[in-house]
């Protein structure tokens, strides 16, 4: 039964995601901007339509240079005498092809007159939207097998961060090493150590994936008006997806294959002799810089989620504190598989294995939920701005 509910989870969401590339992108608006060669206006509304198509995902610019282009010239012709524009200067500025708007000084005076004539064009089509299908144009709700009707006003930054930390951080590239340092611990019977090495090797983890996370979040924010980036890290959510679902059904043993059995062995042995021979504090420093490696191999293990993670974020339009302080979340619903083995090692000196199956399943929910956020970020990015 329960392998039935998960298959039932995953199928309904694909066919959700492939109902929404299906769907017209009617709510578009178009912009057309022309453009000449070596005009300083022009490389000022460049520089503000490249940041109002980050900032409005609906809006479609196509830019046209007419100075050297002879083809372009005569869409421009054409367009001029449908619309009975009578300027032969640049830079042209045509929305919906209804509304034209000739020259460029500033954001704050033509910028601003450019995005109202947008917005307005905007909220015309989807009162249009609305009126002939008789609702909004987002779904209000989505039905899923066994578990029904899911509203979806109801999904949000906080459980979007919660979803994929947790699918995340159930990674056997990293769990076999915390494992493995848990079980040489309690072999030896010092309390002590278990408690304090198990605890630096977590802490580490935590540190060293917070920064990687916010290197993530600050890298789409520098790069954020640039449309191919969405594109880019749609298609490495949808790989990574159909990665994590081949997984379920071929990896059963739910093993690493990053690390091989030979890597395996070689750090094995190497962290048994540094704890049973060496000191304290290169014992330590042995296991940070484990952690630091481990952490490295989980990025290429996690087929992408902090990326498509980090881009939703960024999408969002929050304070910097709020980018952190959901990257802490993140980090803390990550590391929580890691709390539970250790706390149960550390309370009762025995490991448990109750991750593997789990993990397992997760790459089947995982895989569905990117595959549903890669399709989201290439064709409706604008239903992630959750923030």
């Amino acid at each position: 039964m329960k392998n039935t509910k998960f298959v039932f989870i995953f199928f309904s969401l694909l066919i959700w995601s492939f109902s929404l590339f299906s769907q017209e992108n009617s709510e578009n608006v178009s912009l057309l901007f022309f453009w000449g060669k070596g005009c300083p206006h022009c490389e000022k509304e460049k520089i503000f339509l490249d940041k109002l198509q980050a900032k409005h995902a609906f809006l479609e610019v196509k830019q046209y240079e007419i100075w050297g282009n002879n083809e372009n010239q005569r869409i421009l012709q054409k367009i001029s005498k449908d619309l009975k524009i009578n300027s032969r200067s640049v830079p042209i500025t045509i929305i919906q092809n209804k509304q034209y708007i000739i020259g460029f000084n500033d954001e704050e005076t033509t910028g601003k007159d450019i995005e109202k004539a947008i917005l307005d064009i905007h909220q015309k089509i989807l009162k249009k939207e609305k009126l002939s299908h008789g609702q909004g144009s987002l779904p209000t709700s989505i039905t899923l097998p066994i578990f029904g009707e899911i509203q979806i006003k109801h999904f949000s930054l906080h459980l979007v961060t919660i979803v994929l930390g947790a699918i995340d951080g159930i990674n056997p590239c990293a769990m076999w090493v915390l494992v493995m340092l848990l079980s040489f611990l309690i072999a030896i019977n010092d309390r002590k150590k278990l408690i304090l090495f198990g605890g630096i090797f977590i802490l580490t983890s935590g540190l060293v994936y917070f920064m990687f996370m916010i290197a993530w979040l600050n890298l789409i924010l520098f790069l954020g008006y640039i449309h191919m980036v969405k594109i880019i890290i749609g298609s490495v959510a949808i790989l990574g997806g159909a990665f994590y679902i081949r997984e379920f059904f071929v990896n059963k043993e739910n093993v690493c294959k990053v690390t091989g059995s030979k890597q395996k062995k070689r750090i094995s042995e190497k962290l048994s002799y540094v704890i049973e021979k060496k000191g304290f504090w290169i014992s330590a420093l042995a296991i940070i810089v484990l952690a630091f490696f481990v952490n490295l191999i989980e990025g290429v293990c996690s087929a992408g989620i902090p990326a498509v993670y980090t881009q939703v974020l960024a999408m969002s339009s929050l304070p910097p504190i709020a980018y952190y302080s959901y990257i802490l979340l993140y980090i803390f619903v990550f590391l929580l598989g890691s709390i539970i083995v250790f706390l149960i090692a550390v309370l009762s000196s025995r490991l448990t294995n109750f991750t593997n199956s789990f993990s397992r399943y997760s790459h089947l929910i995982g895989g569905s939920v990117l595959v549903a956020l890669g399709i989201l970020l290439l064709f409706k990015p604008e239903w992630l701005m959750l923030g």
